[in-house]
């Protein structure tokens, strides 16, 4: 998924970092399709074997617990999850929480729990639970200017199911699962939302330096606007664990899709990867998850901005 040289460095680093959970995020859907089963395993396997990495990239965060051909919350839930379990793929689990479908989402993942093979295989890779991503940056005056703006949730609203997940997790060998939620810093950030960081185990924060336009943000900023976001949210954290959930920023690389099992659905597409050589020493202790080509990839910036590839 990364230029030669980009892998050498995460290779180095994920040697210094064994025990941080690093991965990538993957959606429901690929291509406008319903992913299944099978399509999570192989991305779950190409990414643990991606080559130079010693297999570091062994974990994954979902969006949601629906599943996207079989959708009825009552009888099924996401087959990544089996996936997983198939894969000793670790996973932080989330739960869509914009729009509508909360209740859906608790359903599913109250079947999940019925199944005592699953719940049982997975208990020891089940890193977290995220009620909801991004959905108060998605409510807020930047976020409803942006020119994909999408429906979000308020504060209320996540608060109200990060206790019912817990409600539904209590008793099962998931009891000990941290249950947080994850946006943007600038979402942490506001005092609005405090009730979520008072009612969360971890918070997951997307950083995105690339995107902080109304900021210096040239390739040579981008570690100090990482940065600036970590210690930001850090700052209003409550003392609570801060993960990094999505991770983009100025150092792209183009990629024909060949490297990787993982990549050679998209071989009809150039596919816009993170390098970022900068960011992998300040990872240490902390879950990392690279956004991925094979979930919602961030808007395109212009071609002049990208490096030539390599």
């Amino acid at each position: 998924m990364f230029s030669k040289t980009a892998l050498l460095a995460l290779a180095a680093a994920s040697a210094a970092q064994a025990s941080t959970p690093q991965g990538f995020n993957y959606g429901s859907t690929m291509n406008g399709q319903p992913r299944t089963e099978a399509d999570f395993e192989s991305d779950f396997k190409g990414a643990q074997q991606l080559q130079g990495t010693n297999g570091a990239f062994n974990s994954a965060r979902l969006y949601t617990m629906i599943d996207g051909i079989n959708t009825d919350p009552s009888t099924h839930y996401l087959s990544a999850l089996d996936a997983a379990a198939t894969t000793k793929t670790q996973l932080l689990l989330g739960l869509w929480m914009s729009g509508t479908g909360q209740d859906d989402e608790i359903k599913a993942l109250k079947t999940a729990l019925n199944n005592k093979a699953l719940v049982d295989s997975l208990s020891s890779l089940v890193l977290g639970i995220s009620v909801g991503s991004e959905d108060l940056y998605r409510i807020s005056p930047t976020g409803l200017a942006a020119p994909d703006a999408a429906p979000g949730s308020g504060p209320d609203l996540i608060v109200k199911y990060i206790k019912e997940v817990r409600e539904a997790i209590a008793g099962t060998p998931w009891a000990h699962v941290p249950v947080g939620h994850v946006d943007t810093w600038t979402a942490w950030v506001n005092g609005s939302n405090s009730d979520v960081i008072t009612n969360s185990d971890f918070l997951g924060v997307d950083a995105y330096p690339y995107w902080q336009n109304t900021e210096a943000n040239s390739v040579s900023n981008g570690k100090s606007l990482f940065n600036e976001a970590m210690d930001n949210t850090k700052g209003v954290s409550q003392g609570k664990p801060v993960w990094i959930t999505e991770l983009v920023g100025q150092y792209l690389v183009l990629l024909r899709a060949r490297p990787s099992p993982v990549l050679r659905r998209h071989s009809s597409t150039t596919t816009r990867l993170l390098a970022p050589t900068w960011a992998t020493p300040l990872l240490s202790g902390t879950l990392c998850m690279m956004a991925s080509p094979t979930c919602r990839a961030p808007r395109p910036p212009p071609a002049s901005a990208l490096p030539a590839r390599t």
